[in-house]
């Protein structure tokens, strides 16, 4: 898909709004706004997805507001904004069907909401998630949980060379990782931002896991850099 537009569709079947996968997909210069479904209100992928260049704007899923993934994908150099999931990942909701693996770079998450994850949500249920963020920009996202990213028990986040800038949740303003009694997140960030996020506890990161933290800057964050 080229240079092409999806606007105001929604899905009978429940995923994919405006495209569903379950093959391979190339997605270039194309443009996702207004569309719905119950997954992945503008892309659902359960095979294997490539997105350059391109913008998801107020697409609205229960899961995935902008994309659901749950095979592997890789993002880069594209826009989500003023996507909502009135459950979990307002940008991505990177998904545990069979282990996603989602990639990425070069984007930026501007004003999306969500329950938990407003910018991305990385989920385990059955199998392992992966998800790596590089070179990316989070921006006003907003959640109960993670504002920015919510990274899931028992999956791995990698986070690199990115910008939390006033993103806001009850908990992790910025990122929010989990832990439980049974297993825990794994969080890695490095080189990255985090200015002026808001929350009750965790302004910057809320971490309930395992957290590998490495010359990152924190600054005027509401809550704490880093709960606890």
């Amino acid at each position: 898909m080229i240079g092409s537009t999806f606007t105001s569709n929604s899905a009978i079947d429940g995923v994919g709004g405006g495209l569903e996968n379950g093959g391979t997909a190339t997605v270039i210069g194309s443009t996702f706004t207004s569309n719905s479904a119950s997954g992945g209100g503008g892309l659902d992928t359960g095979g294997t997805a490539t997105v350059s260049d391109s913008s998801f704007n107020s697409n609205s899923a229960e899961f995935g507001g902008g994309i659901e993934n749950f095979g592997t994908a890789t993002v880069n150099g594209s826009t989500f904004t003023s996507n909502s999931a009135s459950i979990d990942g307002g940008g991505i909701f990177n998904d545990e069907n069979v282990g996603g693996a989602l990639t990425v770079s070069g984007s930026a998450f501007t004003s999306n909401s969500a329950n938990e994850g407003g910018g991305i949500y990385n989920d385990y249920l059955r199998y392992p998630t992966a998800l790596t963020v590089k070179d990316s920009i989070f921006i006003n996202n907003t959640a109960t949980d993670g504002g920015g990213i919510f990274n899931d028990s028992g999956v791995t986040a990698t986070v690199t060379d990115s910008l939390f800038i006033g993103n806001s949740a009850t908990d992790g303003g910025g990122i929010y990782n989990l832990g439980t009694i049974y297993s825990l997140g794994t969080l890695t960030v490095t080189d990255s931002i985090f200015a002026n996020n808001s929350a009750t506890e965790g302004g910057g990161i809320y971490n309930a896991g395992t957290l590998i933290n490495t010359k990152n800057v924190f600054s005027g964050n509401t809550g704490g850099d880093i709960y606890p």
